[in-house]
């Protein structure tokens, strides 16, 4: 297994606060219009909007982008009992 380097809270939250607005700018651009990925065009409906929907919340999509590698497991999981149809990977 690859070792990680955690870092301290402060560069963590400091690179969210740098993100966050691009993407929130993704999420709401993906509810409007849908997206594409090798060519086929998605549009998210049901779980799927509930689910970006959940991640316009600053504590949610915090959550996901800072979380440690152990954390993941557990938000994975979580996700899972949420959103019960979809699988979520984390490579």
């Amino acid at each position: 297994m690859i070792s990680l380097k955690i870092l301290p809270i402060t560069t963590v939250d400091a690179h969210f606060d740098a993100l966050y607005d691009r993407l929130q700018k993704s999420i709401t651009y993906v509810l409007k219009n849908g997206c594409k990925h090798k060519g086929n065009t998605y549009t998210a409906v049901g779980s799927e909007r509930v689910f970006l929907n959940s991640l316009k919340l600053r504590p949610n999509l915090k959550r996901l982008v800072t979380a440690n590698p152990k954390e993941l497991e557990v938000i994975r999981r979580f996700m899972l009992l949420l959103f019960p149809k979809h699988t979520f990977k984390f490579r």
